[in-house]
């Protein structure tokens, strides 16, 4: 039974290093290649007019669970506070260097902060 538990925190380890390198691979072929920088374009226009409200309400469902687990446990984890952190500034920071590419960013953190959260669950299971 800890061996899987085990196994399953290795494997959102894994996820979320992919995650980290996508972030850094989009950013990259952003300067370099035309083609993702215009369908990049495309997608923060269409998110932009249509989906903005969902992801300001993904904002608030990760600041809840940061309030719940202070509630919980008196203490909020490092990393879930920094990704939360940084999700909010790209959305409402106006960063130049990130223009093109900050809803592409904000959706990966937001799994990764996901897995983040399911990573945190699995630890305390094992402690109790």
């Amino acid at each position: 039974m800890i061996k899987q538990k085990k196994n399953k925190i290795i494997t959102i380890n894994i996820i979320q290093s992919i995650g980290l390198l996508g972030i850094f691979l989009i950013q990259y072929f952003v300067n370099k290649k035309m083609g993702v920088q215009r369908t990049l374009m495309y997608y923060n226009y269409l998110i932009e007019n249509k989906y903005k409200l969902v992801f300001i309400i993904l904002i608030i469902l990760f600041l809840l669970r940061i309030i719940l687990n202070l509630r919980k446990s008196k203490s909020i984890p490092p990393i879930s506070f920094i990704i939360t952190t940084v999700i909010i500034g790209l959305l409402f920071l106006d960063i130049q260097k990130f223009k093109l590419t900050k809803y592409a960013i904000f959706v990966m953190l937001s799994i990764i902060n996901i897995l983040q959260f399911i990573k945190e669950e699995k630890v305390n299971e094992k402690i109790k």
